[in-house]
């Protein structure tokens, strides 16, 4: 046992060394901003705006807009999230719901250059994070699958891995090789989930992802990864399909 703990630990280091080498000067992942309501933009909107927030949401390397709006007909949803693209189209209309955790990044996950969503959805006693491929047609985004993150702190060098809360994650550990977009990953893991938590009737297993962040629960570490792997989004995507 105590040899097998000093593998573990051993392993542990050497990914925490040779991980960052990997990690480009901006982040893969990308969070909005909250910014003033264009003047030209807020004439279009009837209702009380709440906040509005920028973004490049369809890959154009131009500034989006997510643009809040009070719902004062109802209390639950208790508001809509507009989606103008730089023209100040509107793409998608959603509505938001009371929850204790709402987190949204971006990033670009597969070959096209609109960015893949990436949500922490729920409350204190269950997180949903899941994947999302945008159709900007439709307005109708299409989940990929659901995973469990885990969090790679490097400034503990033995015990260096966490559960990802959302508030802690920085970046997605990803890697770029012949033109491809890889995830890091594993299916082969002691992670078990005991809170409220919504899995697809069509996804067999959760896998970990990997991110970067810096733990504030240094007390929740998770239970063993073994097997790490680089996976593309489909791969990773057709993988937990039952």
């Amino acid at each position: 046992m105590m040899l097998r703990n000093k593998y573990w630990r051993l392993l542990s280091v050497l990914i925490v060394i040779h991980l960052p080498i990997l990690v480009q000067s901006q982040p893969f992942l990308q969070q909005t901003k909250e910014v003033e309501v264009p003047s030209s933009l807020k004439s279009q909107i009837n209702g009380n705006i709440k906040q509005c927030r920028v973004i490049d949401f369809d890959g154009d390397q131009k500034v989006d807009f997510l643009v809040l709006v009070a719902n004062d007909s109802a209390s639950d949803p208790y508001a809509y999230e507009y989606w103008y693209n730089s023209y100040f189209k509107l793409i998608k209309r959603i509505p938001k719901y009371v929850c204790d955790a709402d987190y949204l990044w971006f990033a670009n996950l597969d070959d096209d250059p609109i960015p893949e969503m990436i949500t922490a959805y729920g409350f204190e006693d269950g997180i949903d994070y899941s994947i999302y491929k945008q159709n900007l047609v439709t307005g109708k985004d299409s989940l990929l699958l659901r995973f469990n993150p885990v969090l790679l702190d490097s400034t503990n060098k033995l015990k260096p891995f966490y559960w990802g809360y959302p508030w802690d994650i920085a970046d997605i550990v990803l890697t770029h090789k012949y033109n491809q977009t890889l995830i890091r990953c594993s299916f082969n893991h002691e992670i078990e989930r005991d809170g409220v938590i919504s899995i697809p009737n069509w996804q067999n297993k959760l896998p970990v992802i990997l991110f970067y962040g810096k733990t504030t629960q240094p007390d929740m570490p998770v239970g063993a990864i073994r097997n790490f792997e680089w996976l593309d989004i489909k791969e990773l995507a057709k993988s937990v399909v039952k």
